[in-house]
């Protein structure tokens, strides 16, 4: 994203003393470098910290990039007083204790963020593990995650051995050293020194040896200045590319559906007077389902409530209707088989809900995991019946199919077969706009019911102004695809 590139960018400027001016009276960052040596020094003959093993003058071929003038390079040993890491184990947690046992992932933008994962320990193993934190501590993650940066503020904790702290000496800004940290330059180093394939580990040697592009204090503090100024833009910029990048992602779907909904009011296409009346269709409809009850291959069912204006949710043309869905197709679930019916090989296919990709605009299924025996005794669906997820998660996704051959759907999965089979692509479509969402009950297993579909209102034009809506969908939908 730009707002990364450019916070990447801002902070590498920062740290080489391009995005401040540099001014003759800061002074000489190497009379810094001076008064820390001396402290450092002072505090080594107190006791009050141990003296460490020098390490190798910065060479040429180590200096990453050019500096100011009257900056210097230092390694983070030499204006530190200590340098460590937590503990290498795992302390007694005791869910009652007063102090927090922290790594890594918890050092979030400058703070030390307790979690509720976080483990907590007693007094005595505070005392046991405790480290010489203070006002100039600064904590940085070194294993696992590298460079989660925070400051020290007095929070009860003992460390884990992904939390590196080291004490600031002299007039070193806690602020300038996180911009240091949080930079490319510092993951790089990191990375470069890291260890480990599956888990990166920093080692505190590395960290000791890591080279400081040193300011004079007064340039420190108009680096923290314009940085706190700018970081507020660069977040608000990333907010506006994220939502951006939301709106791309959900847009050719708000396409897909706003078209689909065009296409079920009659609003996509022409209406033309020699379509005739879907009054005529929805008779010989009847007449159809009215035939199958008479040959036994479907049950006569209770007859559906009638609909009332309130029950219409839009518009349509004069020569559509508004029908249940149940009054024109079948509407049921498919069923598990006996285990003992299911082969390797066989001529009938067995189709899950896991069979049907959510790609909804490919109206046919895919291969069958699973295929029945030429014996199995139970009811089979016909080829060309619209199935759709009843139970279970699927439910909230647009997994809808159509079906090519004899098969069976398990009992999570609902079917509908049109009467009228040249309805069968209109109808399909108007499964695809239809959110199940809206339509099941329970929390556990989230079911739609065969009821309730049935009952649901469909509007049907004329077969011919089917299917110029069935033809233009299927030209503009697949442009609504490639969008994603």
């Amino acid at each position: 994203m730009i707002a990364e590139q450019l916070k990447k960018s801002i902070l590498q400027a920062a740290i080489q003393g391009k995005l401040t001016q540099q001014l003759p009276e800061d002074g000489d960052a190497r009379d810094l470098l001076k008064e820390i040596r001396k402290e450092k020094a002072r505090l080594i003959q107190e006791g009050k910290i141990k003296k460490e093993k020098p390490l190798p003058e910065i060479t040429e071929d180590e200096v990453p990039f050019e500096i100011p003038d009257n900056w210097c390079w230092v390694r983070l040993q030499g204006i530190t007083s200590e340098i460590g890491d937590g503990i290498h184990g795992t302390p007694i947690y005791d869910d009652n204790g007063g102090y927090y046992f922290i790594n890594g992932s918890n050092l979030v933008n400058g703070k030390i963020e307790i979690k509720d994962s976080t483990k907590k320990v007693n007094i005595r193993e505070y005392e046991k593990f405790k480290k010489s934190l203070g006002e100039a501590t600064v904590l940085v993650s070194i294993n696992g995650t590298l460079g989660n940066v925070s400051f020290y503020n007095n929070e009860k904790v003992i460390l884990g051995k992904s939390a590196c702290y080291f004490n600031l000496i002299g007039h070193v800004l806690k602020n300038y050293i996180k911009i240091l940290l949080a930079s490319g330059y510092f993951l790089d180093y990191s990375i470069e020194n890291a260890t480990g394939s599956t888990i990166k580990n920093v080692s505190l040697k590395a960290i000791r040896m890591f080279q400081i592009p040193l300011p004079p204090v007064l340039e420190q503090k108009r680096i923290v200045e314009r940085i706190e100024e700018l970081l507020p833009e660069i977040e608000s910029l990333k907010n506006d590319e994220t939502k951006l990048e939301e709106l791309q992602k959900s847009f050719p779907k708000k396409m897909k559906d706003a078209i689909l909904q065009y296409a079920i009011q009659g609003k996509l296409t022409q209406q033309l007077p020699e379509d005739g009346d879907a009054r005529d269709l929805l008779k010989e409809i009847q007449k159809e389902k009215a035939k199958l009850i008479k040959e036994g291959k479907i049950k006569k069912e209770k007859p559906l409530p009638e609909i009332t204006k309130d029950e219409i949710p839009f518009e349509i043309p004069e020569n559509w209707c508004w029908v249940r869905l149940g009054e024109i197709s079948d509407i049921s679930a498919g069923t598990t088989p006996d285990r003992k019916y299911i082969i390797a090989k066989g001529n009938i296919p067995y189709y899950k809900v896991s069979d049907m990709n959510t790609q909804g605009n490919d109206k046919y299924m895919g291969i069958a995991q699973e295929y029945l025996s030429e014996q199995y005794p139970g009811k089979l669906l016909e080829p060309y019946t619209i199935i759709y997820p009843k139970n279970g998660g699927a439910v909230f996704t647009n997994k809808r199919r159509i079906t090519t051959d004899k098969c069976l759907v398990d009992l999570n999965t609902g079917y509908c077969k049109p009467y009228n089979s040249n309805c069968l692509d209109y109808l399909f479509y108007w499964f695809l706009m239809l959110d199940l969402v809206n339509y099941y009950s329970g929390t556990a297993l989230p079911t739609v019911s065969a009821g309730v579909i049935k009952n649901l209102l469909i509007p049907i034009p004329p077969l011919s102004g089917q299917n110029r809506i069935v033809s233009c969908l299927e030209k503009l939908l697949p442009l609504c695809e490639e969008l994603l």
